[in-house]
């Protein structure tokens, strides 16, 4: 009788979602964009990889009052159309066809003293973005993603270009059929929001939300933008944004101590500019606007402010009990 008037009540959202639907417009290169809120500071919100602008969109209703806010999806993200640009190349075409769409935004709508919000892949974007237009970006959040590639990518061109080759050729294999694509896009979903979740009408929403995201991604699309990873010095676009930077990580599981210490260190060793600020969110899961919504937007209004930022741990703790909490 449960689970029948759950998916009632998921068919009833569902519909219920059509007839409020969001207008969603496009530019030039950008294949969806969202515009909403009242507020005088500018966002700018890029979502995760395979994502749509959906995936911030709690997160706009909620913030209405406080900001204007421009949401957008990535071209092939999501079911949109794939770019027509050279695939497997030594240089980064697609990447380069995003940041000039997201350029092209800010323009479009005269965007100043904006601050740019990526999350995952998404602040990859985000920092590339703030190195390139210096004039009109003044903060940067980046939301549970990668700010540096120091430790993860390699120095010489010919090893980068190794490197992002064996994600088209390793990958290309793995996710071959419809069902290890399905397989791959569920334990991805599984990560963000916790198995341990309650599976109420909400959490199922998301990940509805989150799934028909992922499925409806072109493979090949996705791979791209992965490949193109290991083309970029992300560390030295860091180093070359001297406006504030926001560094949130969520960390579960256990041993997240450690974890700290690990990331810090990374930080360390990559040289981050002074100008980074990192945020620790203990026992949360990476789809931080989903997981924890309201301390996320505490967390960012307070960063746009200038107020001073601690790192973030639950009283009681949904996921171990051996660590001990301040």
């Amino acid at each position: 009788m449960k689970k029948r008037i759950l998916l009632i009540s998921l068919v009833f959202t569902f519909f219920m979602n059509l007839v409020y639907a969001q207008e969603i417009m496009s530019t030039e290169k950008l294949p969806e964009l969202v515009i909403k809120g009242k507020g005088e500071i500018n966002l700018l919100l890029i979502p995760c990889m395979s994502c749509r602008w959906n995936e911030w969109e709690e997160f706009m209703d909620r913030n209405i009052e406080k900001y204007k806010m421009y949401a957008i999806t990535i071209p092939g993200y999501g079911g949109t159309p794939i770019p027509n640009l050279p695939m497997n190349t030594k240089h980064t075409p697609w990447r380069d066809n995003a940041l000039n769409g997201l350029s092209e935004l800010i323009d479009q709508y005269e965007l100043d003293h904006l601050t740019v919000i990526g999350h995952s892949w998404g602040s990859m974007l985000a920092i590339q973005l703030a190195s390139i237009r210096k004039d009109v970006i003044s903060k940067v959040i980046s939301i549970d993603g990668s700010i540096e590639s120091t430790s993860w990518v390699p120095l010489s061109k010919d090893e980068k270009l190794v490197q992002a080759d064996n994600v088209i050729q390793d990958y290309t294999t793995k996710l071959s059929n419809a069902e290890e694509w399905s397989k791959f896009n569920g334990a991805s979903v599984g990560n963000a929001l916790g198995n341990k979740d309650s599976i109420t009408t909400e959490t199922m929403n998301y990940r509805i939300k989150l799934l028909t995201s992922f499925m409806a991604t072109n493979r090949n699309a996705m791979l791209q933008y992965w490949r193109e990873n290991l083309l970029i010095d992300l560390t030295k676009y860091l180093k070359d944004v001297s406006v504030p930077i926001l560094d949130i990580q969520s960390f579960s599981g256990n041993e997240q101590k450690k974890q700290k210490e690990q990331y810090l260190n990374t930080l360390k060793a990559c040289k981050a500019p002074s100008n980074v600020t990192s945020l620790i969110m203990y026992d949360t899961k990476h789809f931080i606007m989903y997981h924890r919504p309201l301390k996320l937007d505490c967390i960012i209004q307070d960063f746009i402010s200038g107020k001073e930022l601690v790192d973030f741990a639950p009283k009681t703790s949904e996921y171990f009990k051996e660590e001990i909490k301040n």
